[in-house]
């Protein structure tokens, strides 16, 4: 792990397997003050060492960050986040050198193109499934994690669908959820049924920072039933984790007593969580953090 400080005004760092090697990091900067939250975006471990952050591949012991932005991959092909015009797309691209090519779509997130909608590219992702994750709650086909997202869309001039625009969230084993778009109180975008101990698959939706769970089969219409906000303390809904981590992370999460009745607040999760972007005290001028995303749901390093 990589953690990163400003220290009278450079960028300091150290990697935790040499962490008395404190070195000024050039590259990439961390913001000086305050913190963005949790991200969502995670980067993708490489066949041949280091890690696709989408700039060039960050190894164990750089001095240098490379540009970070939104990475999926497949477990063979790799893209990042880019735009043609003002159109936000998927670029192919080459962690080796950092450089990307034409615009595409891995072959999950194009099986949920469909006629009259639209794909959030901005809420799509795709992960090459980690040994320990097999039983990720939000479902696998055994070769990936993620989900696409869809909207219905009409032309100019055309009246709406009958029933109303629909979100839909489609996960790699076939499972698809959907709510109202746009919903009275926002516009919250599902992520998939989240399978929880007991059997029940609420309904998972980002709404601004909050992640909701909405019952099965509602399609949104009745309501949450509960939320947390990834990056805060655990609270009543989570309150065996001092960390929500984002959601990119909540594959790893395991019920902590198979065998125990369901109840609030049975979920682990094994291995090390994401990096934290929590805030530096007030009263101090330099403070320390680990680099976001820098790690893949799962006990992974960078090496």
């Amino acid at each position: 792990m990589l953690v990163i400080w400003w220290e009278d005004g450079k960028q300091r760092g150290y990697w935790s397997h040499r962490p008395v090697e404190v070195f000024t990091v050039a590259g990439e900067q961390i913001p000086r003050w305050g913190s963005s939250g949790p991200s969502d975006d995670v980067c993708v471990p490489l066949p041949g060492g280091g890690r696709a952050t989408g700039g060039k591949a960050l190894h164990a012991g750089d001095t240098s960050v490379p540009p970070q932005r939104a990475v999926l991959s497949d477990g063979t092909g790799h893209w990042r986040d880019g735009h043609q015009g003002t159109r936000r797309v998927w670029l192919e691209y080459d962690p080796v050198s950092g450089t990307h090519g034409r615009a595409s779509l891995p072959a999950f997130l194009h099986s949920g193109v469909r006629e009259g909608t639209r794909l959030l590219t901005e809420h799509c992702q795709v992960l090459p499934l980690q040994p320990g994750l097999e039983n990720t709650p939000f479902g696998t086909d055994g070769t990936v994690l993620g989900r696409w997202v869809r909207r219905t869309v009409t032309e100019p001039g055309l009246p709406a669908p009958a029933d109303g625009h629909r979100t839909v969230a489609g996960t790699p084993d076939g499972h698809t959820v959907t709510l109202p778009a746009p919903l009275p109180d926002g516009s919250p975008v599902p992520l998939g049924a989240l399978t929880l101990p007991g059997g029940s698959r609420p309904v998972m939706a980002l709404a601004g920072r909050a992640v909701e769970a909405h019952p099965a089969g509602s399609k949104g219409t009745v309501g949450g039933l509960w939320s947390v906000i990834p990056g805060s303390m655990g609270s009543g809904v989570a309150a065996g984790t001092p960390y929500v981590p984002p959601v990119s992370y909540w594959h790893a999460m395991r019920p902590r007593d198979e065998q125990a009745p369901p109840r609030c607040g049975t979920w682990r999760t094994p291995g090390r969580k994401s990096c934290s972007r929590r805030s530096p005290p007030r009263s101090s001028g330099n403070w320390k953090r680990p680099v976001p995303c820098r790690t893949t749901p799962g006990p992974r390093r960078v090496r």
